[in-house]
């Protein structure tokens, strides 16, 4: 149901979907592989800070292995105090998931997934 959001996502792509009172978070997963470095950003791109991005990365039974709420004011350019950004080594092969989810607020979100290079 593309009113849910969430899907799959892979290495170097930006999705884009939407948060509110009846869809607080979107799942969005991926394939991943032992020692893979990724980035995973979530950004309110109205620059109006309607929403509070908050982002879980978790292994394929839910259970979480990294978190964001906020980046804080040390952030890299494109994002606000309030977006939020996961840095993380995969720990095993695998399906992996992102919730995308809100602290607070409703609106659009930009999420991204990148693979950093060693």
């Amino acid at each position: 149901d593309p009113a849910k959001g969430g899907g799959s996502i892979s290495y170097g792509q930006s999705v884009r979907g939407a948060l509110n009172n009846r869809y607080s978070s979107h799942r969005w997963t991926f394939e991943g592989r032992t020692g893979d470095h990724v980035i995973i950003t979530m950004v309110d791109p109205s620059g109006a800070g309607l929403l509070d991005p908050s982002l879980s990365l978790q292994i394929a039974d839910g259970r979480e292995i990294a978190a964001n709420d906020d980046v804080g004011d040390i952030h890299p350019d494109g994002m606000t105090t309030r977006d939020a950004r996961i840095d993380f080594i995969l720990p095993g092969d695998g399906l992996f998931i992102i919730e995308a989810g809100r602290f607070g607020g409703r609106g659009d979100y930009v999420l991204t997934l990148e693979q950093a290079t060693p």
